[in-house]
């Protein structure tokens, strides 16, 4: 997808809320300095973090950020294979949206579902809080070659 499609794309779902649903989806998300507060780190540190795929934050043309809670595992590190996820993700030259990359996350995929041999639906969370980072791994390479839409 191009650029300028992902951006009315995202609009679109802006518009109608679907974002913030995704926002909200397995426990909601927090700003900057609440983020940096539950990893225990320096606010510094957590853009760090960012910048080498080890937290997710969703950033829109404002500025604003969110940090997604899911993502935080028991202990309130980061989940496993949370980086691996997002560094496959990062490879593809269409997705730049990070509403695409947060889609991704919470919405349930199919593919994923087949690749575990479950007859109910799971999102890459949930999949993830499961321990199936492989399998999360190569349902976003799949989701990268067959679009993101």
């Amino acid at each position: 997808m191009h650029s300028q499609q992902e951006s009315l794309l995202t609009a679109m779902w802006r518009a109608t809320g679907v974002t913030e649903h995704w926002l909200e989806k397995f426990g909601g998300s927090v700003d900057h300095a609440s983020m940096a507060n539950h990893l225990r780190i320096s606010q510094g540190s957590l853009t760090n973090k960012v910048q080498t795929y080890k937290v997710f934050r969703v950033s829109d043309s404002t500025g604003s950020s969110w940090y997604p809670l899911w993502q935080l595992g028991y202990h309130a590190d980061p989940v496993d294979g949370l980086t691996e996820v997002l560094v496959t993700l990062r490879r593809s030259p269409y997705i730049h949206s990070d509403w695409t990359k947060l889609r991704f996350f919470v919405e349930t995929n199919p593919y994923l579902r087949m690749s575990l041999g479950l007859e109910v639906p799971i999102t890459p969370v949930e999949a993830l809080r499961f321990g199936y980072i492989n399998e999360v791994v190569d349902s976003a390479q799949t989701y990268l070659s067959h679009g993101a839409t």
